[in-house]
This record gives structure tokens, sequence and C-alpha cells, in this order.
């Protein structure tokens, strides 16, 4: 069994991957997402209203998710269909996000195994959050542009510091989950000064 299996793998290694796969991958991925969040009808759960709220400048509470209603703040230019155009920011995020997890993944498999793991982040779950009007795409997006950060560039540099301060800050602007992320990287600072 444990042969058949690795005969299994090697096939797939293989396999040619090409960078307009990747594209092909996130593009289809996204043109899927945007699909989905075309036709809804808004969803407006509780905490929606009060995004939607706030991105529109009525009072309907305090959020405190500014970096959030900052970027959302132009769909409100579109009229009426400012819950598209919510939802259409949101499927541009996911792209990125799908970018990012290519690129992540890339750094720690082979390409076709990178390849894979983005079309199951595309087409799974995670591209429902493309339809609602809520912070969590541009959480994910910033939390995995933290792990990037960690792939390409050398913790020494100011470049890499200031990046993790700026990524951290927008992080805890987004959601208070934020300090999950920021406590993460302090831990891994902590290990690695162990070591």
């Amino acid at each position: 069994m444990p042969n058949q299996i690795q005969a299994l793998v090697s096939k797939f290694e293989d396999i040619k991957v090409h960078w307009f796969d990747v594209a092909a991958v996130i593009a289809v991925s996204a043109i899927i997402a945007f699909i989905r969040v075309r036709d809804q009808l808004p969803q407006l759960y509780p905490d929606e209203f009060l995004y939607v709220s706030a991105i529109r400048g009525d009072n309907a509470g305090d959020l405190p998710n500014y970096f959030y209603t900052l970027l959302y703040k132009p769909t409100a230019m579109c009229g009426e269909a400012f819950y598209t155009c919510m939802k259409g920011m949101n499927v541009l995020l996911f792209t990125l996000l799908l970018v990012l997890t290519f690129l992540i993944a890339r750094k720690l498999v082979l390409l076709p195994y990178a390849l894979l793991f983005v079309a199951f982040m595309g087409l799974g779950p995670l591209s429902g959050f493309t339809t609602l009007a809520t912070p969590e795409m541009l959480f994910f997006v910033l939390s995995f542009a933290v792990i990037a950060l960690f792939q390409y560039f050398k913790t020494e540099t100011w470049l890499f510091w200031s990046g993790q301060a700026l990524l951290n800050a927008l992080l805890l602007l987004t959601k208070p989950h934020g300090v999950f992320v920021t406590l993460g990287l302090v831990g891994f600072l902590i290990f690695q000064g162990v070591h």
C-alpha cells in the first residue's frame, strides 16, 4: 500500500503546472465567487446591518472596525447598488487572498500541491464570506499577508518589522480578533529568542 501511495504522489509531482494554470484556478474561483454574490438579495444579518449602516454614515451603532469602514466607504457612492458593490469588493479581496494563499503554499510545498490547495480554498466554504457585508474577508487577507511576510522577507530587516507593525495595526483596526495574530507574532519572537 505505501508503494502505491508513493507512486501516486510521484505521478502527481510529474504533472506539468504552468503559471497559466495558477492564474486559471484563481480566476475560476473569483468568477464562481462573483456569480455566487451577484444575484443574492441582501441577507443583512444583524451585524451586517450595523456594518452597512456605519459605512453609509448612519449612526446605527459604534463599531470598532475603523479600517474596514474606511476601506468600504466608497461603496456608498454606488447608490442603491451599494450592497452589490460591497460584495464586489469582497470578491476582489477574495482573489487577493487566493494569490496570498498560493504564494505561501508555494514556499512550503511543490507547485502542483500549492495549486491544489488554492483550488480547495477557492472553491470551498471560505468563498461564502464574499456574500456577507462583514469584515471577515478583509481580516483573512490581512492575516495571510502577515504569514506571507514571514515567507518572503528576512526577519532581521526593518522593512519586515515595519510591514508586520502595519499589518498588525490594520488587523486590530479591522476586528478585535487581530489581537490573537499579534499574540502569535509575540509568541514567535519569544520562541525565536529562546532558540
